[in-house]
């Protein structure tokens, strides 16, 4: 519907035209997100096909040298082993404990289930939640959930308002005849409350989540639906998809690009082990077993993963289907990107640490699978100090060990996002993708340094208007990434310079020095795009 009917529903639902025409002015000034679509057919059959030989067997070619190169450093370093250790054990894991044995999607039979569960036909609640995110974003969102098939008796849509402007978002509820839900004690337990007040309040037999960015297809429940004929489903995931296109920020461009690895073929090897990742959006889930929880869990950080934990360690399946059925939008900001990823990895690693998890009921493999992820954040966080210093390290110490094949070790690894991906994505994998890991990582490490200090940053909705606020943290990372980048470069090329007037071959300096250089342009660019 033209956005104009929205104005006329915000100024009919307000108390006076001033406070109507106030509204309107605030939620439309200065947005230029591209808003998303509902996946075309093309797109949605895109993660069908894995590729897994080659990106797996790139990324075993890419690890097993790395390794090798780091434990061989360690060998003359000592103090080195506990990073090699972290990485070897990430990467080994990832490849030869998960990735080798995952299994392809067989949408043969995905059409199979379909054609025969026409009979089952339960009710279900669409939940809506949001927090502040621009107007025309979730207008988008409401006129394609309108649109979804299913019975009309069955089928009932609740936006659940937590956000600042209560009567724009009861108006457009009401322009697509949805139900509008509003907590009394809005921001409680962030997103967690919001979706346990809504559970509390509705019955429908299952549960549909988007959130206010995500725009499902008109036949998202027919293709979902028809795996809770297995008992022993609690939640059906979907990918959450993101297009990548030349008009969005280098920030969405990335970030969109480089998802498409974890919904396409991670999420699928985790699957083999009923280990897949619940992640709260585009997941339909089966209200019976939510039950005993009261509906997702109570958590302030990833209310999604930790259901999707508790459910497993129950006895139930959280099922992964490998459609995207419904598209979204990445962060088009630095800051925004950053504390989704610092989200992302605080709530990863607060429950790959604790306690309940290691003395859960999963099985040894499921905990392996889970706990890749915290492996993955501490390894990522912590290589913005430590890519460089064997380098560094050796030109200081031990120069006549610095030879200029050394960098083989490490060449495939740097060579994994230039070739593997850009040749495996279906979505443009640019150099934004290379850039973006820099913003990403520095995320990372400000959450491993906030869990081990008992400190954590307030939780903000990636699209919502508190996420575009500055915050102590980013500038702290981005102030980082800076002073580590530059004081790396200057260490490595005055050892270097040291070396070479002392008399050793330059060439054995040039490799090290080459990569250190372009590690730092592509970090600086983060600062400068």
């Amino acid at each position: 519907m033209p956005l104009v009917q929205s104005w006329a529903h915000i100024i009919k639902a307000s108390s006076s035209l001033e406070e109507g025409l106030s509204l309107i002015h605030q939620e439309n000034s200065g947005d230029t997100t591209v808003l998303p679509s509902a996946p075309t057919d093309e797109q949605m059959m895109s993660y069908v096909d894995t590729k897994r030989a080659f990106i797996i067997g790139f990324g075993i070619i890419s690890c097993v040298p790395l390794c090798t190169g780091l434990w061989l450093f360690t060998s003359v370093e000592p103090f080195f082993a506990p990073m090699a250790l972290l990485m070897s054990v990430y990467l080994l894991i990832s490849y030869f404990g998960v990735g080798v044995w995952g299994k392809d999607f067989i949408y043969t039979d995905h059409q199979k289930l379909l054609a025969e569960c026409t009979d089952y036909t339960p009710t279900v609640d669409v939940f809506l939640p949001s927090c502040g995110e621009p107007i025309e974003v979730i207008q988008n969102t409401f006129s394609l959930v309108a649109k979804m098939n299913w019975y009309p008796n069955k089928f009932k849509v609740y936006a659940l308002d937590d956000g600042p402007r209560p009567k724009s978002i009861e108006a457009l509820a009401k322009q697509y005849k949805f139900n509008y839900m509003r907590r009394p004690d809005p921001g409680h337990m962030k997103k967690a409350g919001n979706l346990m007040y809504a559970f509390a309040h509705t019955d429908g037999d299952l549960i549909v989540i988007f959130d206010a960015d995500f725009c499902p297809r008109t036949d998202f429940l027919e293709h979902t639906v028809p795996y809770f004929t297995y008992p022993d489903v609690c939640i059906l995931q979907t990918p959450q998809y993101f297009r990548v296109k030349p008009t969005q920020t280098w920030v969405e461009r990335g970030a969109g690009s480089i998802q498409e690895g974890f919904y396409r073929i991670i999420q699928q090897n985790r699957q083999r082990f009923n280990a897949t990742i619940c992640v709260g959006s585009c997941a339909v889930y089966r209200r019976t077993a939510l039950d005993p929880l009261g509906g997702t869990a109570n958590v302030g950080y990833s209310e999604d993963c930790y259901t999707g934990f508790l459910l497993t360690n129950a006895g139930w399946r959280v099922q992964y289907l490998p459609l995207p059925l419904s598209m979204g939008t990445c962060p088009d900001e630095k800051k925004a990107f950053f504390t989704q990823n610092y989200r992302w990895c605080t709530g990863s690693l607060m429950l790959t640490t604790s306690a309940e998890f290691w003395h859960s009921r999963l099985t040894r493999a499921q905990k392996m699978c889970y706990a890749t992820g915290g492996l993955y954040y501490s390894a990522t966080a912590l290589s913005i100090f430590v890519n460089a210093v064997p380098a560094i390290i050796l030109v200081y110490t031990r120069p006549h060990l610095v030879m200029w094949y050394n960098t083989f070790f490490a060449l495939p690894s740097l060579l994994f996002p230039f070739c593997a991906m850009r040749a495996w994505n279906t979505q443009h994998f640019g150099f934004e993708c290379i850039r973006i890991r820099w913003l990403q990582y520095s995320a990372h490490l400000v959450a491993l340094y906030d869990k081990f200090a008992g400190d954590r940053m307030a939780w903000q909705s990636t699209g919502g208007a508190a996420g575009k606020t500055k915050n102590k943290r980013y500038n702290f990372a981005m102030a980082m990434l800076l002073h580590v980048t530059l004081a790396q470069m200057l260490a490595l090329y005055a050892g270097c310079a040291m070396r070479i007037a002392q008399g050793y071959p330059f060439y054995n300096f040039l490799p090290s020095l080459l990569v250190e250089t372009f590690n730092v342009y592509v970090a600086l660019q983060v600062f400068w795009k």
